[in-house]
């Protein structure tokens, strides 16, 4: 039971049920929020990380290097004419892998 004097009575018990509204709703909007940051922290920790990134196009710069040179050393081994020869392709790619692309060609 209520205490407020009969003329505030009517405004007393709006006040309040308007405030329970109000705490309702924000209720309900704080819910949605923390579940829209919980999605997008669930998405940030599933990207990669900046050295991870770096890491992948290293290795697609490097590889999309060492296939224009196979490219190249192919082209030039089926046209006869030598316009690279094994030392410059030894500065161009290491030791290793000029030997990897002999053997693949």
């Amino acid at each position: 039971m209520h205490w407020f004097c009969p003329l505030c009575d009517k405004k007393a018990v709006r006040s309040i049920k308007s405030d329970r509204e109000v705490e309702e709703r924000c209720d309900a909007f704080l819910g949605r929020m923390e579940n829209r940051v919980k999605c997008i922290e669930t998405e940030l920790a599933s990207m990669p990380s900046r050295e991870e990134v770096r890491n992948i196009v290293t290795s697609e710069v490097e590889r999309q290097h060492i296939d224009a040179i196979r490219l190249t050393v192919r082209e030039e081994i089926n046209s006869g004419e030598a316009l690279l020869d094994k030392a410059q392709l030894q500065k161009m790619v290491g030791l290793e892998q000029c030997k990897a692309m002999m053997i693949a060609n």
